[in-house]
């Protein structure tokens, strides 16, 4: 899990996760309580993100840079892709 996050950039796996699962909700008033109750959903979703984030974005970018050449050719420019 750490391997894939490293992939994805400056995402602190240690400080995002792993910590987070060890504390406990601060003024409960029920000690032990954990922060993040259901560590199987997170483990999920944290993964999914990891996944999902990179795509989306370089799908994003190269939308918007092929729209831009678009406008470029309509308005007679050349664009380098």
């Amino acid at each position: 899990m750490k391997v894939t996050a490293m992939t994805a950039g400056e995402i602190e796996y240690t400080a995002t996760v792993i910590d987070q699962l060890k504390m406990s909700v601060p003024g409960s008033g029920k000690p032990g309580t954990p922060l993040v109750p259901f560590e199987d959903s997170t483990y999920i979703f944290y993964y999914l993100f990891i996944l999902v984030m990179p795509i989306a974005l370089v799908n994003l970018l190269v939308s918007h840079h092929s729209l831009n050449c678009l406008k470029l050719t309509i308005r007679g420019f050349r664009c380098v892709l």
